[in-house]
């Protein structure tokens, strides 16, 4: 699951946190109206240097989101 915090995704490239989910916890919340309140743990949290978005951003360079379309444009 990927969460962005304070204010809505802009896309799907656009958030702050990946959480893993077990599936039947997943059947349990993906029905619950927005925001969601989440807590996390600091015993349970790891910790990587730099972030997942910043290397979604180097994949990402040439295309860009067109919220119109709600799709991807590849610039060749």
């Amino acid at each position: 699951m990927y969460l962005k915090l304070y204010q809505p995704a802009k896309n799907a490239f656009d958030y702050h946190l990946q959480a893993e989910v077990f599936k039947e916890k997943w059947r349990e919340i993906k029905n619950r109206s927005f925001p969601w309140q989440v807590c996390l743990q600091p015993s349970r949290l790891l910790l990587l240097e730099g972030t997942i978005t910043e290397g979604r951003r180097k994949k990402l360079e040439g295309r860009s989101w067109k919220e119109e379309t709600g799709r991807w444009k590849v610039n060749y």
